[in-house]
């Protein structure tokens, strides 16, 4: 549950059941959606495109499978947008090979919905080298609901997670995202250097500076910032 900024809010509330290896699954309720990556900053370019991140729910069934070398889901949801007066649903899946290296996955969404339909596509992977956890991802998103009709955008992350010590995790990102392949030169990057000390469990501090850049005429496109966060997990 959300608790702030403003009122409460549900976010995750469902019923789960599972065989007796824990091997398969079903849950019911309110949950958030698999596509890609579950990264804590929700800002990030893949999770923005994707519309699937940690400050968006969906209400739905899902049918999952866990073992040594393979995670895979399938939900079957009312689709995020489709609220109010949209109407439709979401069809979105995902699975993930499982190695003692890392992991590689492909997700996919299908979006049926009165404002526009609209198809998302995923690969991800991961692995270490010694200290340090790299994480990639690339999306594409075909989108009927712009004026103009359907639109192709995509969006990349690339991400290195360096253990300094033990509590102490230094994060470099460098993230593109390209808001419609059919228009030149309108491309977005951002870059992220993130400091996140850990002192116990279910407490963070985190500090980082992000530098943005796109089309030189738009300012909020080429930005800097500075931030300083503490999160408490319960």
């Amino acid at each position: 549950e959300t608790v702030a900024p403003g009122k409460a809010q549900r976010q995750e509330a469902y019923v789960r059941l599972s065989t007796s290896d824990m091997g398969w699954y079903a849950k019911l309720g309110q949950f958030y959606l698999p596509f890609g990556w579950r990264l804590q900053d929700s800002a990030t370019f893949v999770r923005q495109l994707s519309g699937i991140n940690m400050t968006v729910v969906d209400k739905g069934v899902e049918l999952g499978l866990e073992q040594p070398d393979w995670s895979a889901q399938l939900v079957y949801s009312n689709g995020p947008g489709n609220t109010g007066s949209v109407t439709g649903h979401q069809i979105t899946g995902q699975v993930a090979w499982l190695q003692p290296w890392g992991r590689v996955g492909a997700a996919t969404a299908q979006v049926s919905s009165s404002a526009g339909n609209r198809q998302a596509y995923g690969l991800f992977a991961g692995t270490t080298t010694g200290p340090v956890a790299w994480l990639a991802e690339v999306d594409l998103v075909s989108d009927e609901g712009y004026p103009e009709g359907r639109r192709r955008q995509l969006a990349t992350l690339l991400e290195a997670n360096w253990l300094v010590r033990q509590g102490h995790n230094l994060k470099l990102g460098g993230e593109f995202l390209d808001p419609d392949l059919k228009v030149s030169n309108d491309h977005k990057v951002r870059y992220s250097l993130v400091y996140e000390y850990t002192p116990i469990g279910f407490v963070q501090l985190r500090t980082g500076w992000r530098q943005y850049g796109g089309i030189p005429q738009n300012d909020v496109d080429n930005r800097r910032q500075v931030f300083v966060e503490l999160h408490g997990m319960f």
